[in-house]
């Protein structure tokens, strides 16, 4: 797509730094202005191709709630979305991009939550008609786990190699029996385990690591406790072959001689930073244009 891009609009490969897959369509970061500018002209091929092409905005969410049901006018009772975007640039002195109802609450109720989508932010609270005060919509920073290496990190920009969810090997089988090891900790546990002590943590909407020093420590608990709870396993492996042998009748002899395993455990990587996914313009189906 990003050769396709280039040839049509006359561009260089470096002029657009990313393309990502979003949930509206694409995402596309334009490296300067001139790049960005070319690539939303009005009837170009993309618009030919069916592709509807909008610059990115940015909208700013609030939340409105116990906004009535319906509003007591002198000709009796209207429902409120016939006042509502008015109501809105009256309190905010902005036209609102859009409004809709949450889907919380029942809906026999007297009283809705709205959330209320505008293009500038506003420096003071409002209010709407009875509502209590609209509270800024926070978004909440996601902790994204790759599917490939399980290292807590956007899968798209990985290029580890693939490991066992249940092992850390790096090779991955539908069906491994090996002892879990978690491959971010090294802990008896899977990779997946949301109380792993390597994952990061939420705190005040801000996803905060391990430090580097914090990270070593970690890994060497898990190790340990990796150890303490397969003790005998770990003990018996450590034996010379011949002594193994010895404890084994003829039978496990003959398997231990002619034992694989399919999926071994290896130490960890090091994990790596989060990237950030560009989100898409809400329900227009458009390739979105950032720089």
């Amino acid at each position: 797509m990003k050769v396709a891009l280039v040839d049509q609009f006359g561009l260089k490969l470096s002029d657009i730094k990313s393309i990502q897959t979003v949930r509206t369509g694409f995402a596309i970061r334009a490296n300067n202005n001139g790049s960005r500018t070319r690539l939303i002209t009005p009837y170009s091929f993309l618009e030919k191709e069916g592709a509807k092409v909008e610059a990115a905005e940015e909208w700013h969410g609030y939340v409105v709630k116990n906004l009535p049901v319906n509003i007591n006018t002198v000709g009796g009772l209207r429902p409120i979305t016939d006042f509502l975007g008015e109501e809105i640039k009256a309190a905010t002195r902005q036209d609102p991009v859009t409004f809709k109802q949450t889907r919380h609450g029942s809906p026999n109720a007297s009283t809705r939550n709205w959330i209320v989508y505008l293009a500038e932010p506003v420096k003071r609270s409002f209010r709407l008609f009875e509502s209590g005060p609209a509270e800024p919509i926070r978004k909440k920073t996601q902790i994204t786990q790759c599917q490939k290496c399980y290292g807590y990190h956007d899968p798209r920009a990985c290029n580890r190699a693939t490991r066992c969810p249940r092992c850390g090997a790096q090779e991955q089988h539908e069906q491994c029996h090996n002892p879990p090891k978690c491959t971010n900790c090294g802990g008896p546990h899977e990779a997946q385990y949301l109380g792993c002590q390597a994952r990061p943590r939420r705190k005040d909407g801000i996803v905060v690591r391990p430090t580097q020093r914090q990270l070593k420590a970690i890994r060497r608990l898990g190790q340990q406790e990796y150890e303490a709870a397969h003790n005998d396993t770990l003990s018996e492996e450590s034996l010379p072959r011949a002594a193994r042998e010895e404890r084994l009748p003829e039978q496990g002899r003959e398997e231990l001689n002619g034992r694989t395993t399919p999926c071994p455990s290896e130490e960890s990587e090091g994990e790596a930073m989060d990237a950030t996914p560009t989100p898409g313009l809400p329900g227009t189906g458009a390739i979105n244009l950032r720089q």
